[in-house]
């Protein structure tokens, strides 16, 4: 989860956060970039989610069809995929094109690198991180790792 970062009182004068910004202007910088960030947020939790698993499991396809329920993903991207995934004979993959865009990916069937994807509800921004399954792609499912807020 995000760490929990208080803004700036509004009613700071113009004169005392430019006072501050003389005196420590790098700590200055990361308070506009946390404020920056927090407006971002719109008021929002934010939860990241970094789905892994086995090679095959249906990591990307599991996480294509909750991002087509959500409306995330349309229609015409959908039938796209399917047709991609029909041409390639690989019939039931089309969920997981959702995520796995590169033409390597889809040709070999495997999540060869990270994928995310955002959707926003009332009260969260929600970031889906698609991990490699296969042993060779580790290294690039390490970063991945780093900031779930649920899971590892």
């Amino acid at each position: 989860s995000p760490n929990p970062i208080s803004r700036r009182n509004e009613n700071t004068s113009s004169s005392s956060v430019i006072s501050t910004l003389k005196r420590r202007p790098i700590a200055a910088d990361r308070t506009n970039t946390l404020r920056d960030y927090n407006e971002r947020l719109e008021g929002r939790d934010l939860l990241n989610l970094v789905v892994v698993g086995h090679v095959d499991a249906g990591k990307s396809t599991l996480m294509g069809h909750v991002l087509v329920k959500l409306k995330v993903v349309d229609d015409r991207t959908m039938h796209k995929n399917k047709t991609e995934a029909a041409r390639l004979g690989k019939d039931s993959f089309s969920f997981a094109f959702v995520l796995d865009e590169s033409e390597e990916e889809r040709q070999r069937g495997v999540t060869m690198d990270i994928a995310q994807a955002q959707f926003k509800t009332k009260t969260k921004i929600v970031n889906l991180v698609d991990a490699p399954g296969h042993k060779g792609n580790s290294k690039k499912k390490t970063k991945s790792h780093l900031f779930p807020s649920i899971g590892n």
